[in-house]
């Protein structure tokens, strides 16, 4: 399984946080602080909180990957690999596509007994 795929099936390796903290991009930190603030109506983000090394690998995490992400928590508690496997991403991504929630993925995924 690759390093860089996050446990909740993104790819750390194509994320413009972990390349900028990589390459130390300031202009890239710059513009994906940006970015992401805009998006998720977060101005607590800036180009100082934009340092992750990827999820699943030692070192820097952007903050919401390292304390607030509910799939990254589950797969630690449960000492598992991935949430999300390939076989079954296609459709947890149409899933969170379509409700537009986290709690979706939480729910399909974490709460399992």
């Amino acid at each position: 399984m690759k390093q860089l795929i996050a446990c909740c099936g993104l790819d750390c390796e194509n994320c413009d946080a972990r390349i900028a903290t990589v390459q130390n991009d300031n202009e890239l930190r710059e513009k994906t602080a940006q970015k992401w603030s805009s998006m998720n109506n977060a101005p607590e983000i800036t180009a100082a909180t934009i340092n992750c090394m990827g999820c699943r690998v030692e070192g820097a995490k952007f903050a919401y990957c390292s304390d607030y992400c509910e799939i990254r928590k589950c797969v630690h508690e449960k000492d598992s690999t991935h949430a999300v496997t390939a076989k079954n991403w296609i459709i947890v991504r149409s899933l969170a596509l379509f409700f537009n929630t986290l709690q979706m993925l939480k729910k399909i995924f974490c709460l399992r007994q």
